[in-house]
């Protein structure tokens, strides 16, 4: 009985979303830096409106590397090996892991949707 209420909720909520999707796309669409993210292959109207709600100015960021990793949508290189159990269980960092390797900066999605990125405002 209690599983039938749930989905009874799960099932209403579905219209309330859409509305709300169709709003935020709305709005994102006054500004038009979404455009530009939107050209950028893997980016739809969606994602392109949640980084602008998100982010709201880039011109907190010093870098574009910065913006595209806090948008989430930087490459980051990781390995299993990167990682190792102490005796009481925990994960550790391996010590001199990140020693042995040189730093790299995240590598951007798409370098191709932010030309304008130094522009003023959105």
């Amino acid at each position: 009985m209690a599983a039938l209420l749930l989905l009874e909720q799960y099932d209403a909520l579905g219209p309330v979303r859409d509305h709300a999707e169709k709003h935020l796309v709305a709005e994102s669409h006054k500004h038009p830096i979404t455009r530009v993210l939107e050209s950028v292959p893997g980016i739809g109207e969606v994602r392109a409106a949640q980084v602008v709600s998100v982010v709201v100015t880039p011109d907190r960021f010093r870098t574009r590397a910065q913006f595209w990793s806090y948008s989430g949508l930087g490459i980051v290189m990781r390995s299993s090996s990167d990682w190792v159990q102490n005796a009481a269980g925990q994960v550790d960092a391996r010590a001199g892991a990140a020693d042995a390797r040189p730093q790299s900066q995240p590598q951007p999605a798409a370098q191709a949707g932010v030309q304008g990125f130094g522009h003023a405002s959105w």
